[in-house]
């Protein structure tokens, strides 16, 4: 199935549940390391060596078989069940289920609790992932609606298919499907970091607290742009213009069709719809607003190509995780000449 989840898997989540169901554990508030680590990854994984079956020939000229070690090569597995999690390169460092939970102890800082709120295996534990919670939400000022909680992943895959990794993120992990999600999100917001596969802990601790620190300035920078366009108002007049200019007319309005025609006016009025809607209640009338609105058109309202409806799913899946920063690119340079800010 989609989840990946199997019997040998374990997953847990905080306070609202899965759509699958699969979780051993809700928490009703955030566990403990040690809770979450035995809800969830209570194995870990050792290396063993990699054997290849060689003919022989005796000296009666007996045919038979040997096993010899593959240099290159190494096993990683399951300390509990014995299960072959994948082969790798005899230079691959394994990072431990037991170093996963360290680096998220330090990510949150001495003797600050650690909000780990979801994690699990999936594949039957070639993969896995944490997903904290981190202790300061953050708000764009002046839009008492708007608080957003984010998170900072760590995923790995035991079997050797993706390096450990750290994302800052949105997507809330609880099944293969949402893991890819998260992938595909923190390679379009330029918020992932691959860890190098050394041995000490502290380097990964030390790479995983620079690339953080990294993230939070990005995240400084956009409520920065975010609380200059908050404070800038937009008359109706001047959205109409916007909207008229982000969904144009082709330049030779004479030669195009009416189908054409009535294509732009529908995605026109379907922006409109947005900047009417509860979603702008806080931020309605503002150049923070023709933004937010823009990024809601582009991900749920405008229309989709496809034979059928999973084609068209699917390209509003691409549209909204892998397209949107092209929308918001260009939607900030055209409020910004408009308004000049």
């Amino acid at each position: 199935m989609s989840h990946n989840i199997t019997n040998s898997d374990n997953v847990f989540t905080v306070r609202v549940p899965s759509w699958h169901g699969l979780e051993q554990n809700c928490f009703d508030d955030y566990p403990t390391l040690a809770e979450a680590r035995q809800a969830s990854l209570p194995w870990d994984v050792v290396t063993e060596p990699v054997y290849r079956m060689v003919p022989t020939i005796s000296e009666t000229g007996e045919l038979g078989t040997s096993y010899e070690v593959v240099p290159e090569a190494q096993a990683v597995v399951r300390d509990d069940n014995g299960t072959t999690l994948g082969v790798v390169g005899a230079g691959f460092e394994p990072v431990t289920n037991r170093e996963i939970f360290e680096i998220a102890e330090a990510l949150q800082g001495k003797g600050a609790e650690v909000k780990l709120e979801t994690g699990g295996s999936l594949k039957g534990g070639r993969k896995v992932w944490l997903l904290l919670r981190l202790n300061e939400p953050l708000t764009y000022k002046g839009d008492k609606g708007g608080e957003v909680i984010p998170y900072f992943a760590l995923q790995n895959a035991h079997d050797g298919s993706g390096a450990f990794r750290g994302q800052a993120l949105m997507t809330r992990i609880i099944c293969d499907n949402t893991s890819q999600m998260a992938d595909i999100e923190a390679k379009k917001r330029g918020t992932e970091f691959a860890f190098r596969h050394t041995k000490t802990i502290s380097e990964r601790i030390d790479q995983a607290k620079t690339a953080l620190s990294m993230w939070k300035q990005n995240v400084d920078n956009w409520n920065e742009m975010a609380d200059v366009l908050l404070g800038v108002p937009v008359a109706d007049e001047v959205r109409e213009d916007y909207i008229e200019r982000f969904i144009p007319l082709p330049v030779t309005d004479s030669l195009i069709t009416d189908r054409v025609r009535n294509n732009v006016l529908r995605e026109r009025g379907s922006m409109r719809t947005i900047f009417d809607s509860p979603t702008q209640t806080n931020i309605r009338n503002t150049a923070y607003g023709l933004l937010q609105g823009t990024i809601e058109w582009a991900q749920h309202y405008r229309a989709t190509k496809g034979v059928n409806e999973r084609d068209r799913m699917e390209n509003r899946f691409s549209r909204a995780y892998l397209e949107q920063s092209n929308f918001t690119s260009q939607s900030v340079k055209m409020i910004r000449e408009m308004l000049k800010v």
